[in-house]
């Protein structure tokens, strides 16, 4: 076990006369001694690792072409072929799990909890993400083994796991412990995400594993994250990606968050819907079941107002959606008056006329009936 998770903690190879070595791992079933030298009964598990293509050492060369690798589980086992195949076969490594035992799964898992780094620092690396995924799939049945990751997870702490959390390849590994553990078992990532829940949200990686706890868990840590959202909602419906976090929010159909969150971007509604993302937040807002609280925001703006909202490029869209959605309420024909009451130039302005013709149907459907 020393030498395989020594390799997959270092990403390197050695070689000897133009041939790859392997770790050699002899609780796992590997030989101590090259293969020629063993019979096959030394070896408890087939098992046939070679060298992914991108690291293939190449003759005459020095080094590896990529100190980055990954391992490949040959089906049609040799023993004899172990360690000295030519070329790359077609099965990823993580297969290799899937026929350990229990006893060296438990093996793999206390490597992961050797250190607060171990973790983490494999899943941040491309190919060993890969590994760390696989391990976590094939650990969701075991108690024991899951108790195993919970306590690599509460080793790395809150400081390594948000940097996980945010991180271009490591976040993964936050959606995969939730569809894969339990809450408890997630504990850790409760606790980071609502230690450090404004930097999530305002982070592109960080914001997609915000999103999957909250999604994820029905907990007293989703209120927690939650309230905090909530009570920087203005600062984040216009952040480029706080916007997405707000719009989660919205979604859970919670009648409670949504007019706590409506009753605070009503009171900013001009500087929100003249923004990209926060006309998104308005918009999703008037489609919920607190929608009355952003209309009521559009109809106590003065003419000037409404009309810059009119025509801005963002704005106008905003103004069309609440248009639409007042429909059945008694703000309709109020919105409607309001936006009659501009300027006649507006049928002029390429995005004010789009606005305009939605109040000339409404007026028509009105005389209809």
């Amino acid at each position: 076990m020393e030498g395989l998770v020594q390799e997959l903690q270092e990403l390197s190879l050695k070689s000897n006369g133009g041939s790859p070595i392997y770790p050699l791992v002899n609780n796992l079933g590997f030989p101590e001694t090259p293969i020629s030298a063993v019979s096959d009964t030394n070896i408890s598990i087939p098992r046939n690792a070679v060298l992914d293509s991108s690291s293939y050492r190449t003759p005459g060369s020095d080094f590896y072409q990529n100190n980055q690798y990954a391992y490949h589980v040959d089906e049609g086992y040799n023993p004899r072929s172990f360690m000295t195949c030519p070329k790359p076969t077609p099965e990823s490594f993580e297969n290799y799990l899937e026929r350990c035992s229990i006893q060296e799964k438990a093996q793999i898992v206390n490597f992961l909890i050797k250190d607060q780094y171990t973790l983490v620092d494999m899943a941040k690396d491309p190919h060993s993400i890969n590994f760390v995924k696989k391990v976590i799939e094939s650990v969701k049945g075991s108690p024991t083994l899951r108790d195993g990751i919970k306590s690599a997870l509460a080793l790395a702490g809150i400081n390594e796991t948000f940097e996980l959390m945010i991180h271009p390849i490591g976040y993964q590994l936050v959606s995969h412990c939730f569809n894969h553990l339990t809450d408890e078992d997630n504990l850790t990532l409760f606790e980071t995400a609502t230690h450090f829940c404004l930097q999530l949200a305002t982070s592109e990686k960080g914001c997609a594993s915000l999103k999957t706890c909250i999604y994820k868990s029905n907990t007293e840590y989703r209120r927690l994250i939650v309230d905090q959202i909530i009570a920087n909602s203005l600062m984040l419906a216009k952040h480029y990606y706080g916007n997405f976090i707000i719009q989660v929010i919205i979604d859970l159909h919670n009648p409670m968050y949504n007019e706590r969150i409506c009753l605070r971007l009503k009171e900013n509604l001009e500087d929100l819907v003249l923004s990209k993302s926060g006309s998104y937040v308005v918009e999703k807002c008037l489609k919920s079941s607190a929608s009355e609280a952003i209309l009521e925001g559009f109809i106590s703006l003065d003419a000037k107002k409404l009309e810059n909202i009119a025509r801005h490029p963002f704005g106008n869209y905003a103004l069309q959606t609440a248009l639409v959605v007042s429909k059945n309420s008694r703000f309709h024909d109020q919105l409607v008056n309001a936006v009659e009451q501009l300027s006649d130039e507006l049928s002029c302005d390429r995005h004010a006329k789009n606005v305009l013709s939605l109040v000339r149907s409404s007026r028509r459907r009105n005389r209809r009936y």
